[in-house]
């Protein structure tokens, strides 16, 4: 079989892949376990047991401890302080533990979002189910993002927040400061207008960059 096998590639369950280890670790044949869920997004909470006799034969890409150190890293260079985190029903988020305990050591301020299929419904319930004055607040947070996403979930959810060519600012500020105090339900465009107002109303404002970070922190999306 050694002869046979130079190396096994696998992306399978969690159960599925320790049994594979232990036959790759017996067997001596080098194992690259690629850890994801159906929908493509990775899995954090899939662990491989430790080899008896200290020789791991089994390498796991996306290792958990591995992600949360790339995204510690990444908001730390950022400085971002506020910042909010996408996750799909595939992801689970038990192995973000650690990620935040340290973010929360750090003085960091994390939320976290999930998001269905229907990418827009992520957008408008924020208006249905907040008010104003919360919206305001959570604004500076919204700026900032970490998507824990399939790549087809993470392509049409940027598609829908950077989705240029809206209607004037006007009528997205109208939307939302409506007399009536309530929220209406928003487009994703109306609600990129809305984040790209300056948060103080002086002539100094600067309008603030809308900066998404799209599948783990590795690419920031530009502005336009």
């Amino acid at each position: 079989m050694t002869q046979g096998i130079l190396a096994l590639v696998t992306s399978t369950g969690c159960a599925s892949a320790n049994a594979l280890q232990s036959l790759t670790d017996a067997m001596h044949i080098p194992h690259l376990f690629v850890q994801r869920n159906p929908g493509g997004s990775p899995r954090t909470a899939c662990h491989l047991n430790p080899s008896p006799d200290g020789e791991a034969y089994t390498l796991a890409s996306r290792p958990p401890v591995r992600l949360n150190d790339v995204m510690l890293r990444l908001v730390t260079e950022l400085r971002w302080q506020k910042f909010v985190m996408f996750y799909d029903s595939e992801y689970d988020i038990r192995g973000l533990q650690s990620f935040l305990d340290q973010a929360s050591r750090l003085g960091l301020d994390v939320s976290l979002q999930k998001v269905d299929k229907n990418i827009s419904h992520v957008f408008t319930s924020l208006f249905t189910t907040m008010k104003t004055e919360e919206l305001n607040r959570y604004r500076d947070t919204l700026r900032r993002a970490i998507l824990l996403l399939s790549p087809q979930g993470a392509h049409s959810f940027i598609n829908e927040v950077g989705d240029g060519a809206w209607g004037p600012r006007s009528s997205a500020q109208g939307s939302l400061r409506g007399d009536s105090g309530g929220l209406q339900v928003l487009s994703a465009r109306a609600w990129l207008e809305w984040m790209l107002e300056p948060l103080d109303a002086g002539p100094t404002a600067q309008t603030t960059k809308v900066e998404t970070t799209a599948q783990l922190g590795s690419q920031l999306v530009p502005d336009k």
